[in-house]
């Protein structure tokens, strides 16, 4: 039980981070009053960048160790998993719209400056319930079909993932070595 509340606070932690980003970035987008500026355009990209790399590089690796695991064992299940899927692939697509869309605000494109903001919240809302269903039914599938040996695998190796995406810490000296 310890292991499937381990696992859940970390998935639900990242999940935090990842919404106050998308919150920022809309907030952002929305300061022009239906548009993107340039240099507000200039100003989100970063954020989503960063999103896209936190995602790509630290929350995702763990859910897909985790679903991994999952295939095959609940038709119900693999039902959900399959749709979680394509949900991701529509979001990932929408990101990269919205990125490419902001890039063209930034360099001046009234009509891409006019879009980007509600682009930007589309694509917050389909990762928002893509998070919403990963908490509630994908929990709620993963419950029922993982043992607890199989959780303790999972969080071991989301410690392990968790660890290598972290930055060595610097040294007290300022990183000179002597």
């Amino acid at each position: 039980m310890l292991a499937v509340q381990m696992a859940w606070s970390l998935l639900e932690a990242e999940h935090r981070h990842m919404r106050a980003m998308l919150d920022e970035a809309v907030m952002l987008a929305g300061q022009g009053g239906g548009t993107c500026h340039a240099a507000t355009a200039r100003r989100v990209l970063p954020l989503l960048d960063e999103l896209e790399a936190f995602d790509k590089a630290t929350h995702r690796p763990k859910g897909l160790t985790m679903l991994g695991t999952m295939k095959g064992r609940s038709a119900a299940a693999d039902l959900h998993l399959d749709a979680m899927a394509s949900a991701r692939a529509r979001a990932d697509a929408a990101l990269m719209h919205a990125k490419a869309l902001l890039k063209a605000a930034a360099d001046g494109d009234i009509l891409a400056q006019s879009t980007c903001q509600s682009l930007l919240s589309g694509y917050r809302e389909v990762l928002l319930q893509q998070m919403d269903e990963e908490e509630t039914l994908l929990r709620r599938h993963a419950e029922s079909v993982l043992t607890q040996e199989e959780w303790s695998l999972l969080v071991s190796e989301m410690s392990s993932r968790l660890a290598a995406a972290r930055p060595p810490p610097a040294s007290k000296d300022g990183g000179a070595s002597h």
